[in-house]
């Protein structure tokens, strides 16, 4: 470990003074945390201060346009490839439909009016006719056929097989056979009458229509429509409307015969379901199926449709239009970015990234190199032995408000201090580029040509970071922030000077932070001061690691925290850290540690 110590001390400018707090002096070119607004930033420009204000997540006002109730859109235009986009708006007008279209089909009087007759029903097996002959009329070769004395005109066929026949003067006919079971039929060949003795299957035309019992079945037919009532598997009454255009209902109950839930197939195979406990929906299509609940939470699921519910996480969609992909399985997880946020953003390709913007920013979007975007992402991956399977997208807020709501993750979250840009999950928020940084055209020159790289190089390493350890899996977020700092530093000698001499300031001040609280503690979640010591340990710890064990064995450590989404929130992450790091690198963490950087 000397020669990891010795490596660590040729990389800082400061550390020979550091073995003793009381003879340490700060560098002269340290930046007191008085003058630090971003964390890093080139104070010879004077960087504004703004204040430090609350900010709520982006809401979004439900969609209140107009809305079919009973001949809704979803019946015959929803395809299941649509519902797959992640888009706000068309998923709050599908609920509004959905859940307005089976409302009124739970109040439909139709199903009332044949539900009250079929449950108060007494279906009991019709009468069957006597089998009397009279005087035979003609010989068949499997038969004979018979006058039938107890019905004037009527005559009763016997036949070799068992089968018995009485036809009458209007066309209907009675059938008896060897079996048990007997039928009506009207003159058009239609079943009116019927029982089996051996299914217990009965038919029964009343006033009110054809009744059908069976076991674990009833069913009613007529004019209006048809109602089945099954018990086998989840009770449940089927509704087919009179018409031949009828989509056709189905209303699942409980053991008391409430119902809990609804569901139709439309004219493209999607099975929609609504659920009357959560007000939630279901959308079926083969085996996966889409959820949406009454505040708008999507997911994708495998469906099992013997269980009639969904199982793995496939997807999971965002309010602001994200959709997080592969989440059920340990491959590489990615998003989707279509948000359509009140800033109306539009998408301009810069380079290896899909830039998101507002219009009044388009101008300002030629400062921004396309050739330098895309050599950070060459390089980002280079250095940090990390892979990303797709292109990125950077969202460019029009304002400060619009910034904050970005980076806000509860109500009344105040950003104390404003950092130059920030990742979430699968995309990059910029600083806005409209708003100044700095209060001198030096200093906005500054930023255009140097600093939003630093911020992109810095923020890519984090999107890496999370297409390799999962989106919604955590890795230590010394570790995530510490690999990105170490490849800002590798890149830009400006940002290695200021790092280098903010870890020389803390190891020497021994205010250092515990590293179990930041192996899940954000930088966001400490006041300035802290924060810059969060990011300066981090750094030097994993600049050690790269140069001592390599970026594969870096970018291995990144990748021993993928863990099923099911399993995710399982994860003790001080444990996995360090039962990863003696897997990954041989060293047991609570030794290593302290040779690398000294106890607070």
């Amino acid at each position: 470990m000397k020669n990891l110590i010795n490596c660590f001390l040729s990389v800082l400018v400061c550390f020979a003074a550091l073995s003793s707090c009381a003879t340490f002096q700060v560098p002269k070119d340290y930046v007191p945390d008085s003058k630090v607004v971003y964390l890093m930033q080139n104070t010879g420009f004077n960087p504004i201060r703004y204040d430090a204000v609350a900010a709520d997540p982006y809401t979004f006002a439900e969609d209140t346009s107009p809305i079919d109730a009973l001949q809704p859109h979803f019946l015959k235009e929803a395809t299941f490839d649509a519902l797959l986009k992640p888009d706000y708006i068309a998923d709050g007008i599908l609920y509004r439909e959905v859940s307005a279209h089976f409302q009124y089909i739970l109040t439909m009087p139709l199903f009332f009016e044949l539900r009250a007759i079929l449950d108060s029903a007494d279906i009991k097996p019709p009468v069957p006719l006597s089998l009397e002959t009279g005087a035979k009329i003609q010989d068949y070769t499997n038969g004979a056929e018979y006058e039938y004395p107890p019905v004037s005109g009527a005559k009763i066929s016997i036949l070799n097989s068992g089968i018995d026949i009485i036809r009458f003067a209007d066309g209907s006919s009675y059938q008896w056979q060897k079996n048990g079971l007997y039928f009506w039929n009207d003159a058009s060949g239609k079943t009116v009458q019927q029982y089996d003795p051996e299914s217990n299957l009965i038919v029964v035309k009343t006033d009110s229509g054809t009744l059908t019992s069976s076991p674990d079945y009833r069913g009613l037919k007529n004019d209006s429509g048809e109602l089945e009532f099954s018990t086998k598997g989840d009770p449940q009454y089927i509704l087919t409307p009179a018409g031949t255009d009828s989509p056709v209902y189905t209303y699942f109950t409980d053991a008391a015969h409430a119902i809990i839930s609804c569901s139709v197939k439309t004219a493209r195979g999607i099975r929609f379901d609504y659920f009357t406990d959560n007000q939630s929906i279901l959308a079926i299509s083969g085996l996966q199926a889409i959820s949406v609940t009454s505040d708008h939470k999507k997911v994708q699921a495998v469906f099992d449709p013997t269980k009639r519910e969904a199982t793995d996480l496939i997807s999971l969609y965002l309010p602001q239009g994200i959709r997080l992909m592969n989440l059920n399985s340990l491959a590489a997880q990615s998003s989707v970015l279509a948000p359509r946020w009140p800033e109306s953003y539009k998408m301009r390709q810069i380079g290896s990234f899909d830039v998101w913007y507002s219009e009044k920013d388009a101008p300002l979007l030629s400062k921004i190199s396309g050739d330098r975007l895309t050599g950070i992402e060459s390089k980002d991956k280079t250095l940090t032995g990390l892979d990303g399977a797709r292109r990125r997208a950077i969202v460019i807020p029009p304002d400060l408000d619009s910034y904050r709501k970005l980076h806000a993750t509860r109500p009344k979250e105040i950003m104390n201090w404003y950092p130059s840009g920030f990742e979430t999950l699968d995309y990059i928020t910029l600083w806005p580029i409209s708003v100044p940084r700095y209060d001198s055209a030096e200093g906005q020159a500054y930023f255009f040509n140097q600093e939003l790289y630093e911020i992109v190089t810095h923020e890519y390493v984090h999107l890496l970071v999370g297409e390799n350890a999962g989106l919604l899996n955590r890795a230590p977020v010394w570790l995530n922030e510490g690999l990105a700092v170490y490849v800002e530093c590798c890149t830009y000698p400006d940002a290695k000077a200021y790092w280098d001499t903010t870890l020389a300031v803390a190891i020497g001040q021994k205010c250092l932070l515990p590293w179990d609280e930041i192996a899940v503690r954000t930088t966001g979640e400490y006041p300035i001061a802290q924060a810059r010591t969060h990011y300066a340990q981090s750094y030097g710890l994993v600049s050690l690691l790269v140069q001592k064990y390599g970026s594969a064995k870096v970018a291995a450590y990144v990748k021993s925290f993928m863990v099923k989404q099911s399993d995710s929130d399982k994860v003790d992450l001080v444990a996995k850290y360090k039962e990863n790091y003696r897997a990954i690198f041989g060293v047991d963490w609570d030794g290593a540690k302290d040779l690398v950087l000294p106890k607070k």
